[in-house]
């Protein structure tokens, strides 16, 4: 199932010495879900549809805005009926937003 970022949305401004809470939606609940910046390397979290980013998860700048990406990794396993042994498919959905962060003033 496609989830999709219901906050923050793209492009929405961001302070990066608080916590953040991401927040999806989708319709079916995936097996596995990650989610990682380009702050941090990849989390694995619950499914939930939120998940609180720790402060300074995202990078910053002192002495004016920056940018930085969020992406959300969903994946689930499927095994085809009549396959021998243990066969099975992988289907992952990976979805990205972009967020502005505030200057710090540090």
């Amino acid at each position: 199932d496609i989830h999709t970022f219901t906050a923050p949305l793209m492009g929405a401004s961001v302070d990066s010495l608080m916590p953040l809470t991401i927040t999806w939606e989708s319709d079916d609940p995936a097996d596995t879900a990650s989610i990682d910046t380009e702050e941090i390397d990849s989390i694995a979290i619950p499914d939930s549809g939120s998940y609180v980013l720790a402060a300074n998860s995202l990078k910053s700048k002192s002495d004016e805005t920056d940018t930085d990406r969020i992406e959300l990794r969903r994946a689930s396993r499927i095994t085809p009926e009549g396959t021998v042994g243990s066969s099975e498919f992988r289907v992952e959905i990976k979805n990205r937003i972009e967020v502005i962060t505030l200057a710090t003033g540090l």
